[in-house]
């Protein structure tokens, strides 16, 4: 019985003792802030330590869980708040401030929300690519001239052989004979010579001339609407009627060997087929029916006299004349044009003779005769409201020099 009081006495003092510690604990923690939690937990002995050296505590401590960690609020003061997020934080801080007011841009106050923008369908329409600028290749315009140039060639040289194959067709015998005829008077007429693509464009090129102003008017008729230019060749004439150049040069080539061999020009007399002399002529109505109201207004022009194509002048070179005639396929004797041979016998005035013979201006239409014996005359260019535009090229084949 002894024994049990003293037992009891001792377990009562090892639970004071324990009770001691414990709210010693308590009141350290409420003491001191969460940041020294873990020195006092170093320092705070757990009940089963009590009685042990200091040494032994430290050791224990550091190997087995501590009082802070077995009790449910050890990880702070008593009755602490646990540590809010910072979305509850926002939404406190958005309590407290008054609310902001949205400014709207100009412009967007009837725009549909984002959230409530409907969805787009397919429409079957390509979006318009963004055109990419284009990359010239530097030697673009070089190869585009070349090109040009090399057709431009082929071009003559068609042209340059069609017309020498025409030419060179003509029945020269019937040609001299006819220019023989009344005592060397006479006169050759062929028509369809080079055919009418050639003669349409031939044609061309003397209006687009005339329309340019790169005709003079002819000084020996004033007022006849009628404007002329000599056909030299050369790189700038060329350039603007290449096939006139081409006709003369191929004229002048080939036919006088074949007059020659024809002896046209007699058996002391040749032509020279290296040199000639030719001119284009181009009629403009519209300055003939304004140069009339000028000059004679509600009056005609008087007829025009007979003379040589060199002038009726022995030393003149001009021996044979070719006249081409480019007047559109409607152009009949009325619209004027054309040569009037003067019949043997007759005088080199205007009057007419019952033998002259009129030879009408007719689109691709070839007239051969002397230029130094053949009397006749270049009739006036009329024309009318619907043809406005009419013309001939003429090719005087010179004497040889040797």
């Amino acid at each position: 019985m002894g024994r049990t009081n003293e037992s009891s006495t001792m377990h009562l003092q090892e639970v004071k003792k324990c009770s001691f510690f414990f709210a010693a604990s308590i009141f350290l923690l409420l003491l001191l802030d969460q940041h020294n939690l873990e020195r006092v937990d170093a320092f705070i002995p757990t009940p089963a330590l009590v009685g042990r050296s200091q040494s032994s505590c430290s050791i224990a401590s550091q190997n087995s869980p501590s009082l802070l960690q077995r009790i449910p609020y050890a990880a702070g003061p008593l009755n602490a708040k646990k540590k809010g997020s910072m979305a509850d934080k926002r939404k406190k801080r958005a309590r407290r401030l008054p609310p902001r007011q949205v400014v709207v841009p100009e412009g967007l106050e009837n725009s549909t929300p984002v959230g409530k923008w409907e969805k787009t369908t397919a429409t079957g329409v390509k979006p318009k690519q963004e055109e990419q600028p284009e990359v010239k290749d530097p030697g673009a315009e070089e190869k585009a001239k070349a090109a040009q140039l090399i057709e431009s060639q082929r071009k003559s040289v068609a042209t340059l052989t069609y017309i020498r194959e025409k030419v060179e067709a003509l029945p020269y015998a019937e040609i001299a004979a006819a220019l023989k005829e009344n005592d060397n008077r006479g006169y050759y007429v062929l028509d369809d010579f080079l055919g009418d693509e050639l003669a349409s464009e031939i044609a061309a090129e003397s209006t687009s001339l005339l329309n340019s102003d790169k005709l003079k008017p002819d000084l020996t008729h004033i007022g006849s609407g009628e404007y002329v230019s000599e056909i030299k060749g050369g790189q700038d004439q060329y350039a603007d009627c290449p096939r006139c150049v081409e006709y003369v040069v191929s004229l002048t080539r080939f036919m006088p060997p074949l007059l020659d061999g024809e002896k046209v020009m007699g058996e002391l007399q040749s032509l020279d087929s290296t040199a000639s002399m030719a001119s284009l002529r181009a009629f403009d109505r519209k300055a003939r029916l304004s140069s009339l109201e000028l000059l004679t207004p509600g009056t005609e022009e008087p007829p025009r006299p007979f003379g040589y194509a060199n002038g009726g002048d022995d030393e003149d070179a001009r021996k044979v004349t070719v006249l081409y005639f480019l007047t559109p396929s409607e152009w009949t004797k009325e619209c004027g044009g054309g040569v009037t041979v003067r019949s043997i016998g007759g005088k080199e005035d205007g009057n007419s003779n019952d033998g002259d013979v009129l030879v009408e201006a007719k689109k691709d239409r070839l007239v051969i005769f002397r230029s130094d014996t053949c009397l006749l005359r270049l009739n006036a260019w009329k024309g009318t409201d619907e043809l406005m535009n009419g013309g001939c090229l003429a090719t005087h084949l010179v004497k040889s020099r040797s």
